[in-house]
């Protein structure tokens, strides 16, 4: 089965991107080994909204450049993702990539 192509459009700044209308919680593909994402969110207190939308298991993986210390500019999408095994605990987020959904442009 082919893997479709879809385009993602998002903002600096902004935790979501929009993929067919829809605002998908952004993940960055830093915080990855293998299929095991864990985001330790040191310093920087995540928004609710944010890590409810990722609970509900479809994120939008970004590739991202650190600009300076902690502070990071998207800088490109890679794919979305059906995610499995959500943890959030101590404001750090876990989970696994399940199922490739679609790549992103």
């Amino acid at each position: 089965m082919r893997i479709p192509r879809k385009r993602a459009i998002g903002q600096q700044g902004s935790w979501f991107a929009k993929v067919d209308g829809e605002a998908l919680p952004c993940v960055h593909k830093r915080f990855l080994t293998r299929l095991a994402y864990h985001d330790p969110a040191k310093g920087v207190p995540l928004p609710k909204d944010y890590v409810r939308a990722i609970e509900k298991g479809t994120v939008v993986l970004t590739k991202s450049s650190e600009v300076e210390r902690g502070r990071f500019e998207r800088s490109g999408y890679v794919a979305i993702f059906r995610i499995a095994d959500f943890d959030f605990n101590d404001g750090q987020v876990r989970f696994s990539l399940a199922q490739r959904l679609a790549d992103l442009t």
